[in-house]
């Protein structure tokens, strides 16, 4: 679904900026409004500052919550979650054999019956929703015993861990819900849209001849991002030119065609996240990884062209 402002954005030759260059010129033209007493004018810049505020906090949210390539944060919590999970069977498993005909020998069997009664592979072969809950289960458990049970059971040490580990797992899978690619496009879009309502503005407002000079100086910033973007993106497809203003050439992995570059990677992450969980689903298998796909193929001018147009999440349309 195209952003609703598409049909408008289409009649302005306004490039796509990153969410830093749109909050200079927001800046920049709202201190000129101020100046000119253009309330108008200064509710575009706002505007325009307020979006690529909420793309920039949507785009870190994004990447911080996918975390490493490994999965992100979730599976690595789960991967050491899963870790105790087994030490703490096989220690009951191998307590069963070795107190049989003991006193004990009923208690480890329980406990063992309690938290795994289908096996370790119940709980930490299913999906991470699914095993937060079971963790839970075993938690709960596990506090219901007395001190003198869990020290004969040696198992002081997992009970502790999980209790540490619960409220960081829950905490992860509630990080990984928050943010999808469709919601770090959408939020571009917008951002985008609010340049070019900036720009709409200042056409509008100042098209006479003799505002002319006040016009290019309120479209200055806009002309001058874009120009600097332009050359940055020039050098960085011939690696990095000595032409490169010395104070930004550390800068050119993060501008618009890396950025473009990682929201595409986020988006077909979520098409190949979809298609693993539905098979997953549909063969009745266990945990479902996150999905990371990289990609340095995708051109400044065109990612966002070629990419799928996503519907509006989250974000209120003015």
């Amino acid at each position: 679904m195209s952003h609703p402002f598409k049909p408008v954005m289409d009649l302005f030759g306004v490039h796509r900026l990153t969410g830093g260059r749109c909050l200079v010129i927001g800046d920049e033209v709202g201190r000129m409004a101020v100046d000119l007493g253009d309330a108008g004018l200064q509710r575009a810049a706002d505007h325009l500052v307020e979006r690529a505020e909420n793309y920039d906090d949507f785009r870190m949210r994004r990447r911080v919550q996918r975390g490493a390539k490994g999965g992100g944060r979730a599976t690595e919590v789960d991967r050491i979650l899963d870790n105790v999970l087994a030490m703490k069977h096989s220690h009951l498993v191998g307590l069963k054999t070795a107190t049989a005909g003991q006193p004990l020998h009923a208690k480890v069997v329980e406990v063992l019956d309690r938290c795994f009664p289908e096996g370790l592979g119940a709980v930490v072969k299913i999906p991470y929703e699914d095993e937060l809950i079971q963790v839970r289960r075993i938690a709960a458990y596990l506090r219901s015993l007395d001190e003198g049970t869990i020290e004969a059971l040696g198992i002081r040490w997992h009970f502790s861990e999980i209790e540490r580990l619960l409220p960081e797992y829950a905490e992860a899978l509630a990080a990984r819900q928050l943010v999808t690619a469709g919601d770090v496009a959408y939020a571009r879009e917008g951002m985008h849209a609010a340049l070019c309502r900036l720009v709409a503005y200042v056409v509008a407002m100042y098209f006479d001849d003799e505002a002319i000079e006040l016009r290019d100086k309120l479209l200055a910033p806009i002309f001058e991002q874009q120009a600097r973007l332009s050359a940055l993106m020039r050098a960085r497809r011939l690696g990095r030119s000595a032409a490169t203003p010395a104070e930004e050439s550390d800068s050119i992995d993060g501008l618009l065609g890396a950025e473009q570059a990682d929201d595409a990677a986020f988006e077909a992450a979520e098409r190949a996240d979809d298609a693993v969980a539905e098979a997953a689903e549909a063969a009745g298998e266990g945990d479902v990884e996150d999905v990371t796909v990289e990609s340095d193929s995708v051109d400044a001018g065109g990612a966002d062209a070629g990419a799928p147009r996503l519907s509006p999440i989250n974000l209120p349309v003015d």
